[in-house]
């Protein structure tokens, strides 16, 4: 009898998780941050055992309001998962960050990678649901007219890229061209000696005209304004 208590002792321990290994959840925490290590931490529980292990990782109030929605302990993770999501998951307000996405405009300081980034971030909770080749199309339009160059926005509305990554290849090659541009001119006047300026020589040969004379009638009467 010693035996198979044994034995089934060392098959329950093939499939028992160390659970002081993860920090347990209680009402308010981030379930999803949460969820992430205990899912590893569980991945072999078999699902028949899965509820009963699982149970120790909730704190007494997220217990009592995980037994209150009726779900039985030994039901599989696809039940067991989606209930603990229902209950705890927090749901934050995708119009609110939508609103924000659509404000987003390229910063003078941001680079275009910066910016891009960025309304990567906002997408995934301004459209939680999307996928991802979806929120790139959403990304793209706002970032061809929010970006903060002139000529960068300019050459998007005449040629408009077809991809999101299109569109960054092409603002990162004209956000390089302008830097080089900005840094040129005072590389080139630090190269170059000031010239000393000379004005150019007239074409008009200038008329030079004689003093008074005194054998000129003109002038002895009028004097030196005679010319």
């Amino acid at each position: 009898m010693d035996d198979e208590t044994n034995q089934t002792k060392s098959r329950t321990a093939l499939f028992r998780p160390a659970v002081s290994t993860v920090k347990t959840f209680s009402p308010g925490d981030d379930f999803a941050l949460w969820a992430v290590p205990v899912k590893t931490h569980l991945q072999d529980t078999s699902p028949e055992h899965l509820g009963q292990y699982f149970l120790p990782l909730l704190e007494d109030d997220a217990a009592r309001q995980f037994l209150a929605t009726g779900v039985s302990i030994l039901s599989g993770p696809d039940i067991l998962w989606p209930a603990l999501e229902e209950l705890f998951a927090r749901y934050e307000l995708a119009p609110a960050f939508l609103e924000r996405f659509l404000e987003q405009r390229q910063h003078l300081a941001e680079s275009v990678d910066e910016y891009a980034a960025y309304l990567r971030a906002l997408t995934t909770k301004a459209y939680p649901k999307t996928s991802k080749e979806v929120r790139d199309e959403h990304i793209l339009g706002l970032f061809t007219v929010g970006i903060s160059d002139p000529k960068t926005k300019e050459d998007f509305l005449v040629n408009l890229p077809t991809s999101l990554q299109a569109a960054l290849l092409r603002a990162r090659k004209l956000e390089a061209c302008r830097e080089a541009l900005r840094q040129l001119p005072n590389e080139t006047i630090a190269a170059i000696q000031p010239a000393v300026f000379k004005p150019r020589p007239s074409g008009t040969p200038s008329v030079s005209h004689p003093g008074p004379q005194p054998y000129c009638r003109y002038c002895r009467k009028f004097g030196p304004r005679a010319h």
